[in-house]
């Protein structure tokens, strides 16, 4: 394994920085991942020809990725030295009729950031997508863009609105250099207006107050929902005006930024409350913990957990069900059996590592008092997946799949639970277990 592998994106991005070009590409060919990390640094020159305003309305997939936020900002444009058609780009800023027009201009005009003022225009002229990924750095302090795709979702401008725009990712991630680049909800929420949106992934930070901008949206359409950040309380708003939402991925986050959903409480009882909204037609549902790397010495990640997800069980249309190992254990003295918080028609079931170390698991604290890491734990692990296959053949009897995710690269917990062994134990209960990763499954 790679030791980049194992550091922070931002970390990993500032290092590459000082490695030569020609390295650069070596390191692209040695491994997906690593391919990944370094091969935005190889390209230095982008072209923009804008000849055909037509070719636009054939463009129906766009997918802009751009990792990494520290040191590596949009690169400055020679704006004499570069070929760009300026009358074009200033006419079609000037079609939109937006109330910004003189700030998107000035953008233009600036080397800092005309490269942003392009990416706009481009973003400005489409009217016939179908899927559109936005991600990272075409995000992160771009509110230029950001006021674009709040202009084309809402409608009322210059701009075509995306009629048939059915998929839509919109994934920034968490700056905890510059937190006023996180303040992005007006952008991210507006997407929720498009007529045709079956299905979102985004990160969505928390307001100050949750109100939407334009009236209570019609969200019948939806069916697939993938949010990151978005506290419990404000993703309620969103549930609450689904009608036929089928898959829902949300991940609990927090960090010591300005977020006003920081909290270091993990109330299990209100979120089982709050994903009751859906507990008539969800089908699949995937819970996520995460406490972000901290860059401050003194923040401390001290978590006050109530209840389990056990009240999960009554969810009876879910047939695929992934949540952190500890959230079904519950985190008291006395561990709770993990197959009473899992619906009786569950076909998969996977069970991650998310905060399956943290001091506030009480219950694996007396298997800390000869402090192995990962052996200890994996101990107590072994003890509640045996119980567990005990008990499925009669209270899970449409389990087929088992799956474990070893996410944790630090404390591979899961990796140290002996799999093979249990499995042997259990040849002809008609379900398979696994180990795998979120990224490889």
């Amino acid at each position: 394994m790679s030791p980049l592998d194992d550091i922070p994106v931002e970390i990993a991005n500032h290092i590459l920085g000082f490695v030569p070009t020609s390295d650069l590409l070596n390191l692209c060919l040695t491994k997906r991942l690593l391919r990944e990390v370094a091969e935005p640094f190889l390209y230095s020159t982008i072209r923009l020809e804008r000849q055909y305003d037509q070719l636009w309305d054939y463009i129906d997939n766009v997918y802009m990725d751009g990792s990494g936020f520290l040191g590596h900002s949009f690169r400055e444009l020679d704006l004499n030295s570069v070929d760009i058609p300026v009358e074009q780009c200033l006419d079609a800023i000037k079609k939109t009729k937006v109330p910004y027009t003189d700030w998107w201009i000035a953008k233009l005009n600036s080397s800092e950031t005309s490269l942003e003022a392009l990416y706009a225009i481009f973003l400005a002229g489409l009217s016939n997508l179908k899927r559109l990924a936005l991600t990272q750095h075409f995000i992160n302090g771009r509110e230029l863009i950001g006021k674009v795709i709040q202009s084309k979702a809402l409608g009322g401008f210059g701009l075509p609105r995306l009629e048939q725009l059915r998929e839509v990712g919109y994934y920034k991630g968490c700056d905890k250099v510059r937190n006023k680049n996180n303040k992005i909800f007006p952008d991210v929420i507006s997407l929720f207006y498009l007529p045709s949106l079956t299905s979102i992934e985004a990160w969505i930070p928390n307001p100050p107050v949750f109100e939407w901008p334009a009236g209570e949206p019609n969200l019948d359409h939806l069916t697939s929902l993938d949010i990151t950040r978005l506290s419990e309380d404000n993703l309620a708003k969103i549930l609450a005006l689904t009608r036929n939402l089928k898959l829902l991925t949300w991940t609990w986050s927090c960090d010591e930024t300005d977020d006003p959903g920081n909290t270091m409480e993990l109330n299990f009882e209100n979120i089982i409350e709050r994903l009751s909204l859906v507990r008539g037609t969800l089908e699949e549902l995937r819970i996520r913990l995460e406490i972000l790397p901290s860059i401050d010495p003194d923040f401390k990640a001290e978590l006050n957990v109530t209840g389990s997800l056990a009240g999960l069980a009554g969810f009876r249309e879910l047939t695929y069900l992934e949540v952190p190992f500890i959230s079904l254990t519950g985190f008291g003295d006395t561990p709770l059996p993990i197959e009473d918080g899992v619906p009786p028609i569950v076909k998969t079931l996977a069970l991650s590592d998310d905060l399956l170390l943290n001091d506030a698991v009480r219950w694996q604290q007396p298997y800390f008092e000869d402090f192995d890491i990962g052996y200890a734990p994996a101990v107590a692990i072994d003890n509640h997946i045996e119980a567990l296959c005990d008990n499925i053949p009669t209270q899970l009897p449409l389990l087929r799949e088992l799956v474990f995710f070893a996410d944790d690269s630090f404390a591979p917990i899961f990796e140290r639970v002996d799999f093979d062994a249990t499995m042997a134990m259990y040849p002809d209960d008609g379900f398979n277990m696994r180990v795998s990763t979120r990224y490889n499954y």
